[in-house]
């Protein structure tokens, strides 16, 4: 049993290295100028070893695509709670969502710009992903409008508004900058609120 635990370490460690150093090189590289072979030598693992993980290098760039939207989506998820009103779920929503940003930079900019590589099932499985996501963010828009405390009147363009002031903070975010991520959370909240709420 411990041979089993220890072998399963070893193999989650060589699959977690190959997905690391992929990451890096299509960030930094892009996805067509990284190859197998630099991406094994990146990962200290032979091109065969690369291989028994992946059967090519679109199954990689799937797989760092998919478990970064799944994290967006449970960063959201774990970002509400129904006990509480929505403005401060959505609050939260958005201080989650720029920490995620920061975390997955890469990830997010590999989305953005290489999703097109990937085959039909394989953005479909993402997307499906992306509207579970859109969907809880969308529930707690609705609410606002249930309460009647709410002058915008499209609840698609209210979500898409916070996806899209989070996922492009970082272009112009400054970590040596006056403001803090939680200082810019609330601010972008408070911009969101005054638009789209009745005083």
């Amino acid at each position: 049993m411990e041979n089993n635990t220890e072998n399963q370490k070893v193999i989650t460690d060589k699959k977690e290295r190959i997905i690391k150093a992929a990451t890096e090189l299509f960030y930094l590289n892009g996805y067509d100028n990284t190859s197998i072979r630099e991406l094994a030598q990146v990962a200290e693992l032979s091109v065969a070893g690369v291989y028994y993980f992946f059967k090519d290098k679109e199954e990689i760039l799937f797989d760092i695509l998919y478990k970064s939207i799944i994290d967006q989506y449970e960063t959201i998820k774990s970002a509400i709670n129904e006990k509480d009103e929505p403005q401060k779920n959505i609050r939260r929503i958005i201080d989650y969502l720029l920490e995620h940003v920061l975390q997955h930079k890469m990830e997010i900019s590999i989305l953005n710009r290489e999703n097109h590589r990937l085959s039909e099932w394989q953005r479909e499985a993402i997307n499906e992903i992306s509207r579970k996501a859109y969907s809880l963010l969308k529930q707690e828009f609705s609410k606002f409008k249930k309460l009647g405390v709410m002058k915008a009147k499209n609840l698609s363009l209210a979500t898409f508004t916070v996806f899209a002031m989070t996922t492009w903070f970082i272009r112009w975010y400054n970590p040596d900058g006056p403001l803090t991520i939680k200082e810019i959370a609330a601010e972008m909240a408070d911009n969101l609120f005054n638009g789209i709420l009745k005083e």
